[in-house]
């Protein structure tokens, strides 16, 4: 284990060594490319311009990205070779029961378009029946707190993490959230762009829900609910700049308290259903989002709940890749191809989130120069052991991976 201290040291030696005899080899190459720079501009008047200046010419954003940079282009290849590493598993025939092939099938099951299609929301039928069949407020808090288990986050959401006062252990917490757009300006602001947006969301929710299966007039009404339910919600969240005070979204309150500064929250349904039991406290990241909350689960009726609800059931899930189009038009609507990319992309991100670290040992195992060390140990290791080393690997394993190869033999 205490290897792991002198590996910097030694990385920095090797890489000294290297770079004396790298001038005996070749010439280096200035590491500023000035190509990069905008000459035109006076660094003294604006030095972003100058220095970025030629870059943000010869690179310009792409359709499907809102802002684009080095580590962008960096992601993209990195986001490509994984890509290739998960279609080369799919590809190929494994042992069965093993890793490669597990991985593989759940791929080929993700990719399969025509499958989903056909399927509609049918996988999803009995969340949905059940959504159908509440009857009650109680039965809602426990329906809930089942969906949070599940991913799905309606209304607030409810986590364990660490205790910001407290690091040496873990509380319960709250936060706000439930808005599809995300943002809650989006809701509020009235200007042509804003509207502009608000509009296409409406068409997007209502054709969510012609998808599941309600008619015209019923998907209306499921837009009107949505659009009342979210924008109470937006006019209590608070703002980018407000969630900045880490103690203004630090409100510690025992059990006791909760219940009665929200006295119609059923919290003991609530946190059963997500078998959170003998909870004695919860932080409460946003008070007046809660309250919200809890006002619009004590006043909107049922039936308009059930509606509020399937809503966001399918927009976790999208089990078919229509209801992902659709999703992803609704967010680049004039831009077809980069439709195409982001749906590539969306589908290759839900694909790594389920497949976690796996996919990772598989992307360093193929590298010839790591199958000298024990990956998985330091994978796992970094985590309790963050030092210096932590910092300095990727550096070594991708900038410089012919040093890193010398490394570990000399270790």
């Amino acid at each position: 284990m205490k290897v792991f201290h002198f590996l910097p040291i030694a990385a920095f030696c090797l890489m000294t060594g290297a770079c004396s005899t790298g001038k005996k080899q070749a010439e280096l190459t200035a590491g500023i490319q000035l190509a990069n720079l905008d000459t035109t501009a006076l660094p003294g008047t604006d030095f972003y311009q100058y220095a970025c200046g030629g870059w943000m010419k010869n690179n310009p954003i792409p359709a499907e990205y809102s802002q684009y940079g080095s580590f962008t282009i960096l992601a993209e290849n990195n986001r490509k070779q994984i890509q290739g590493l998960i279609e080369e598993l799919a590809a190929t025939q494994h042992e069965p029961g093993s890793v490669a092939q597990k991985i593989g099938d759940l791929y080929k099951i993700v990719m399969d378009s025509v499958k989903l299609n056909k399927d509609g929301v049918a996988p999803i039928k009995a969340e949905l029946d059940q959504l159908g069949a509440l009857k009650d407020k109680k039965e809602l808090y426990a329906l809930l707190g089942e969906m949070q288990k599940k991913g799905i986050v309606a209304y607030n959401i409810l986590y364990v993490g660490a205790d910001e006062m407290n690091s040496s252990m873990n509380a319960v917490q709250s936060y706000q959230a439930g808005l599809s757009m995300g943002e809650r300006d989006y809701y509020l602001e009235n200007d042509a762009a804003t509207a502009k947006i608000r509009d296409a969301f409406r068409t997007h929710v209502q054709k969510m829900y012609q998808l599941a299966g309600f008619d015209e007039a019923a998907a209306k009404k499921g837009v009107e609910v949505v659009m009342d339910v979210e924008t109470r919600l937006a006019k209590a969240f608070r703002s980018r700049t407000e969630l900045r005070d880490p103690h203004a979204n630090y409100n510690k309150m025992s059990l006791e308290e909760l219940k009665k500064n929200y006295p119609t929250f059923d919290w003991d349904a609530y946190l059963s259903a997500m078998d959170l039991r003998d909870v004695k406290e919860i932080i409460i990241g946003q008070p007046a989002s809660l309250k919200a909350v809890a006002e619009i689960l004590d006043t909107l009726p049922i039936e308009q709940q059930s509606l509020y609800l399937h809503l966001f059931t399918q927009l976790t899930f999208h089990r078919n890749s229509c209801c992902l189009q659709i999703s992803i038009l609704f967010a680049v609507p004039e831009d077809p191809f980069a439709a195409v990319v982001v749906f590539q992309y969306l589908v290759l991100c839900q694909f790594h989130a389920l497949t976690g670290v796996i996919i990772a040992v598989f992307f360093f195992e193929r590298t010839h120069f790591i199958l000298k060390i024990n990956l998985k140990s330091i994978l796992f290791q970094s985590i309790d052991h963050f030092s210096i080393f932590n910092l300095f690997t990727p550096l070594c394993i991708f900038v410089f991976p012919t040093l890193f190869q010398s490394l570990i033999t000399a270790v």
